[in-house]
């Protein structure tokens, strides 16, 4: 249902573009079709990937094609966008003027070079390695030892057709290089099978830190075979925390990391074999009392976890801090409970919601949005 959605919007998006955009041109009948033409082979990126890539979301295509294909995609969107904007524009204008706006090819050709523009920079910003964002975080409990500690918090990878090894390679350099005490993945490590992108994830193994490279399952995950990935990410040295947790230890004092799966294993319950839902009693099953603890987990919210005691610090992603200024309003309320990007406090709580270290091919642009790899310091709270 949702590949349909997907490959049917665009060609309701090119039936409008065909009022907003070609019918003002006014190029004549030839003009005007091949116009229509190049708009709707800019639109179908979607229909494109399933007939010469095999699937709609993660086609067997090169690396720089999918990309195009983005920005190509991307462009058009938007393009339609500024286009029904300029028609109202038109619209006030013949009001209060009483008179025709501007030419509108001269308005539709600058409308294009600005989407043309804007989209290869929002699929750049979707692509490149992105920079480290530095945060200090002072956590509730946390022992003395612990201050200071230095956490790498990587998330939303979403290895790709559009994102492969040497995106990885540069990501896994960046982090080591910050020299790490604990590397954490929080989820939507890969889209595609393990077949398809084992190897553009496989430097994920060259990953280092003392205390360890942990990490939970996303969303996408359960798309794409966790079942499956799972032992994979485990190859590459990644401990996976599937409703379980691990005690770390450092000068005599002990903190407690926790992790969960994804609620999408709920809708993927067939397929989702021995692998269970979601569980953050469970993760701490166990746990030493009274140590402060650290979940993972890939959506910023959910009710049960939350209302957890004892959790003095969340690790989440799955929002990808809203991917541009302006939709991030309505990204925090699509069952994120307010939480896009950045630091909030849940009571005594610190959750930290990154904005993401990839981008989904589906959705390739970042505006105003970067990405990011995190370096958290652990600060004890006074």
């Amino acid at each position: 249902m949702v590949k349909l959605f997907f490959e049917l919007f665009p060609l309701a998006v090119w039936a409008l573009m065909l009022i907003t955009v070609v019918r003002p041109l006014r190029f004549g009948w030839r003009g005007s079709v091949l116009t229509a033409g190049v708009l709707l082979v800019a639109s179908q990126k979607f229909l494109i990937y399933r007939f010469f890539g095999g699937d709609a979301f993660v086609p067997d295509l090169p690396e720089r094609f999918v990309n195009l294909t983005g920005w190509s995609y991307s462009a058009a969107m938007l393009l339609c966008a500024l286009s029904c904007a300029w028609g109202v524009v038109g619209g006030v204008w013949r009001l209060v003027r009483r008179s025709s706006c501007p030419s509108p090819r001269l308005a539709l050709g600058v409308l294009a070079a600005v989407a043309m523009l804007v989209a290869g920079w929002g699929i750049w910003e979707g692509v490149r390695v992105p920079d480290v964002r530095r945060v200090e975080i002072a956590v509730p409990g946390l022992p003395a030892a612990f201050d200071g500690f230095r956490i790498v918090q990587l998330t939303d990878l979403h290895c790709s057709p559009a994102a492969r090894k040497g995106r990885t390679e540069g990501i896994v350099r960046k982090a080591n290089a910050l020299k790490p005490d604990l590397i954490c993945i929080t989820g939507d490590f890969v889209d595609g099978s393990p077949e398809q992108r084992a190897d553009d994830l496989s430097p994920l193994r060259d990953l280092r830190a003392p205390a360890g490279v942990f990490g939970c399952a996303g969303n996408h995950e359960y798309y794409s075979d966790y079942t499956a990935w799972r032992p994979v990410f485990e190859s590459f040295g990644v401990v996976m925390l599937d409703n379980a947790h691990r005690v770390l230890e450092r000068d005599g004092a002990r903190l407690v990391l926790g992790g969960v799966t994804d609620t999408a294993a709920i809708q993927n319950r067939g397929a989702v074999t021995r692998l269970e839902l979601p569980d953050a009693a469970k993760a701490f099953a166990g746990a030493p009392e009274g140590v402060c603890r650290i979940l993972l987990q890939h959506r910023p919210w959910d009710p049960l976890s939350a209302a957890m005691p004892g959790i003095g610090l969340q690790l989440s992603g799955h929002t990808h801090g809203g991917m541009l200024r302006g939709l991030d309003v309505l990204v925090a309320r699509m069952g994120n409970n307010g939480f896009v990007r950045g630091l909030y406090r849940m009571g005594r709580r610190a959750l930290y919601v990154s904005s993401g270290t990839g981008q989904w091919a589906g959705f390739p642009l970042r505006l105003g949005v970067p990405a990011e790899i995190t370096e958290i310091v652990l600060r004890k709270e006074n």
